[in-house]
């Protein structure tokens, strides 16, 4: 489609979108409002798609991963990944570190365990993350703690949405080709655990073969993209449903490598509840 054609069908939207809000233009917000911005969105990144478009980069092999749990128990697995934090001097820096930490974990037990956390579990793994240990030491060692592990041992199979999405996710971005029928008779928790662990030492590999390089902030970007646009009704945060690339992209460059790995690890964990129903 010509630039000015995009342009023109661009402004009709931000027109319309004025019209509305100052009354010009009757419509029930209340009652319409979320379908209006989802189309609004859908048609804007779909005139600027060429624009927006990433490549996927190649998928590197995973090697021996220095980070790597096996054989630890969930204790020491949050030892292991601990990291020295650096000494904050600003105390409203250090207090929205610790809120959104907070945030963190709330999330994150939701979303792995499946139920609320109560008072006792958020003070033991916000103690862990102030003092200094990781998010992704948090997140391994709930998947290999008693109360995980008792999930995991549920005649719980997943959902044929489960099975074809896994297929699909570590096919294109994990570079592993797994049958159906190999899926079917693993537990629906083990799945889960096992494609967010894979995703993770992949997250590792990226940074040690060229930790100054694009490649991770566009995989990121382009799964983040795909969930967005095949799952619009999931997620609640705006950055989160965005299906503009770009975005997904400029954050990732802009974050942590933990706070990549932790939102990864909820997003996966979200969809994968969502697929089983849950």
């Amino acid at each position: 489609m010509p630039l000015v054609y995009r342009i023109f069908i661009a402004l009709l939207f931000v027109g319309l979108g004025w019209g509305i809000s100052q009354g010009i233009i009757k419509i029930d917000l209340g009652r319409y409002q979320q379908q209006i911005v989802q189309l609004k969105e859908m048609v804007l990144n779909k005139l600027f798609s060429d624009e927006h478009k990433l490549v996927l980069p190649a998928i590197p092999k995973v090697k021996h991963n220095a980070k790597s749990t096996a054989g630890f128990t969930a204790a020491k697995v949050v030892k292991l990944q601990a990291k020295a934090s650096p000494i904050l001097q600003d105390k409203d820096r250090q207090q929205q570190m610790r809120q959104d930490n907070f945030h963190f974990v709330n999330e994150l037990y939701q979303s792995v365990m499946e139920n609320e956390p109560t008072g006792s579990e958020l003070s033991q793994w916000m103690n862990v993350l102030d003092q200094g240990g990781s998010r992704e030491g948090v997140y391994r060692a709930l998947v290999l703690s008693n109360k995980y592990a008792g999930l995991e041992n549920f005649d719980r199979t997943s959902s044929d949405q489960t099975i074809q999405f896994t297929r699909d996710f570590m096919g294109t971005y994990l570079d592993q080709q797994v049958e159906s029928e190999q899926l079917e008779k693993v537990n629906s928790y083990s799945i889960k655990r096992i494609v967010v662990e894979q995703s993770l030492e992949l997250i590792d590999t990226f940074n040690a073969n060229n930790p100054k390089g694009d490649q991770l902030p566009r995989w990121y970007a382009i799964i983040s993209t795909e969930l967005a646009s095949n799952y619009p009704n999931l997620w609640k945060r705006k950055l989160r449903g965005t299906t503009n690339p770009q975005i997904h992209l400029q954050w990732a460059k802009s974050v942590p490598e933990q706070e990549l790995k932790s939102e990864l690890i909820i997003k996966l964990h979200r969809l994968f509840n969502h697929l089983d129903g849950k």
